[in-house]
């Protein structure tokens, strides 16, 4: 029994050896030899050995205070109906827990919040980061691996441990990677093809762990000099994504077609992307109608094909829209729309462009091509030649009038206040301005690097010339194909301007602390980098610029804006008011002596924005909250 609860019995005469002494129960006055020297009986409820069984009628004291007592409440602090934690108390036995360690600020993360460790003032969050060594420590004791090389991949993640950093997140990292690899076996060294097969069959945030582990060890142990490089690799294996799911000789026959591609045409790894999609497209189309492989395709059905795909079935009343099946087929009678059920509403609309259709017909024609002369597997090519309009002397074609789509300048102005405030997330801010002052594209934001002489030489330190002072940044040049290309930007590097304001170089300070706080090499060259979406010395990926810039303009302006307009928009700016000199500024950004005058009279088409969703706003603010602390 508790000391303390000893103390606080009542002082009076023994009912058993009539002699006044502290007793030993709260409901009966006897003292503790009295007690002790008490008959045992079995109880009838609990069955158990206990004292005072036979004054309670076979029962317990202890039996008959839980009958007689209070069984559930509902409780104060959660709300739910639980048993109490005193026979009298408000709170169930957790809450009562919380009740009694109180709440205050933090001595961690100085927050208010209810405290776990009450001597040391410590929140949950707190606790869980302050056992995290010692909890990851005897994770790593305890984990057997009957795979060797398995074991030995996980004993070198070990040795990367930066133990000084190890919180709750990175004790949930390992045990995720350590469990995984515990279930699964590698048939050979690590290369980064296996890497990115491994990857693309565990999607999901719970395997997020998973993923970034692989790609740390990717960068520690495949040597770039020997090995193939991952950004090499993602051009090789990428495009081949959309026909993963194919079998058999026609898989064989595609592999052939992307080396041909790669050595014989030179095309790039964005093209071969386009080709593969439209040919898994084609595939499942033809599969669907009962051909096998792509060697019994005739010219009836590529032209089927395309001109199904060209048009589509458009609800009058609701809006959806339905694929063509064949060509001539009868409108349907209702529409499929659970919510309209509107008859005779379906009328044929244009689904794709002539030029689309067209794109469409030329990777056909390139494939069948290559299928019939190379590899001689079929005798005519089923793919019919473009059509080409030719004019006639004397007569004259009227032409489209060149557009250009942009946004309100009154949205542009509130962009470029947005960019200037210090309240602005760092790298939304800069990844606002390089789009809007510079005209940046997807891929020039994914290539953008830090110049040598301004990235850390390791974890935690400090470059030997800060990024602010340079103000210069680089980029990878475009790779090139076949074709006609359009000119790039002039020069290696890109001056970061106006360098007079002091608001740039307070940005650029800024996004670099919050970059190197993120940084997991010091090698990595990239501007823009992620803690999960990209490899540690790899690119963002396109779909994490098109949401970061989703969610500044979201949160500036209360739209959601894309990069491609947001890009005219700033060439129009510098084409309206940079006076004589806007021709050269639009050379300088890459476009081309036609494309350049074209900014100077083409017809201008206002786009307004969709309205940004709660969920994207909300969003934007939990991503506010994640800024690093101010001496990081």
């Amino acid at each position: 029994m508790n000391k303390s609860n000893h103390r606080n019995r009542a002082v009076g005469e023994c009912i058993r050896c009539l002699i006044v002494r502290r007793s030993f129960l709260a409901a009966k006055m006897i003292c503790h030899p009295c007690f002790i020297k008490e008959q045992k009986n079995r109880c009838l409820v609990c069955g158990k050995e206990k004292r005072f069984v036979i004054d309670g009628g076979g029962v317990c004291p202890d039996c008959i205070r839980r009958n007689t007592g209070v069984t559930e409440i509902e409780c104060v602090r959660c709300g739910k109906r639980k048993p109490p934690a005193n026979q009298l108390g408000k709170y169930c036995e957790f809450c009562q827990g919380r009740v009694n360690f109180g709440r205050g600020i933090c001595s961690g993360c100085g927050k208010d919040k209810p405290y776990i460790r009450k001597t040391k003032k410590l929140c949950n969050n707190c606790t869980l980061t302050l056992y995290a060594p010692n909890r990851l420590k005897r994770f790593i004791e305890t984990t057997r691996m009957s795979n060797e090389y398995n074991r030995s991949l996980f004993q070198h993640l070990v040795e990367l441990i930066d133990w000084d950093r190890v919180n709750n997140q990175v004790l949930s990292r390992y045990k995720e990677f350590g469990r995984f690899l515990q279930r699964h076996e590698f048939a050979g060294p690590l290369t980064w093809e296996s890497i990115l097969k491994l990857k693309a069959e565990l999607p999901g945030l719970k395997l997020r762990a998973v993923r970034s582990c692989l790609d740390q060890l990717g960068d520690t142990l495949i040597n770039p000099a020997i090995d193939e490089s991952i950004e090499a690799t993602k051009k090789r294996i990428r495009p081949l994504g959309p026909i993963s799911q194919i079998e058999g000789p026609d898989l064989a026959l595609m592999h052939k077609y992307d080396c041909w591609l790669r050595t014989e045409r030179n095309i790039t790894s964005t093209a071969r992307c386009s080709h593969f999609m439209t040919l898994a497209r084609f595939r499942r189309w033809f599969i669907a109608r009962g051909l096998t492989s792509v060697t019994e395709v005739e010219n009836a059905h590529v032209e089927e094909y395309l001109h199904t795909n060209g048009l589509k079935w458009r609800c009058e009343c609701c809006g959806s829209s339905k694929m063509l099946n064949t060509r001539g087929e009868m409108a349907p009678s209702e529409c499929e729309s659970l919510d309209c059920r509107a008859q005779h509403s379906y009328r044929k609309v244009i689904r794709c462009t002539k030029e689309t259709v067209s794109a469409y017909g030329s990777i056909l024609r390139v494939f069948f091509g290559w299928l019939k002369d190379v590899e001689q597997g079929i005798k005519i090519n089923p793919a019919p030649r473009l059509k080409t309009n030719r004019r006639k002397r004397g007569k004259r074609s009227m032409k489209a009038v060149a557009a250009i789509q942009c946004y309100e300048w009154e949205l542009i102005r509130s962009l470029l206040s947005g960019i200037e405030s210090p309240d602005t997330p760092a790298e939304e801010a800069i990844a606002l301005y390089f789009v809007v002052h510079h005209g940046c594209s997807f891929v020039e934001l994914m290539t953008l690097r830090v110049p040598l002489q301004c990235r850390p030489t390791a974890l935690g330190s400090e470059p030997s010339e800060p990024l602010e002072n340079v103000l210069i940044v680089e980029w990878e040049d475009r790779e090139l194909s076949r074709g006609r290309q359009s000119p790039s930007r002039t020069g290696k590097t890109l001056a970061l301007e106006p360098s007079d304001e002091p608001w740039l170089r307070d940005l650029i300070r800024r996004f670099m602390r919050e970059r190197n706080y993120k940084l997991r090499d010091p090698n990595n060259p990239y501007l823009f980098i992620a803690t999960y979406c990209s490899p540690r010395s790899g690119s963002v990926s396109r779909q994490h610029l098109r949401r970061l810039i989703e969610r500044a303009t979201a949160r500036i302006t209360g739209r959601v804006c894309n990069v491609r307009t947001l890009k005219k928009s700033s060439r129009l700016l510098y084409s309206e008011f940079g006076g004589h000199e806007s021709f050269r500024h639009l050379q300088e950004l890459g476009l081309g002596k036609n494309q350049a005058r074209l900014y100077a009279w083409a017809k201008r088409v206002k786009v307004v924005p969709r309205r940004a969703s709660q969920t994207t706003i909300k969003t934007s603010s939990i991503i506010k909250q994640r800024q690093p602390p101010a001496g990081a």
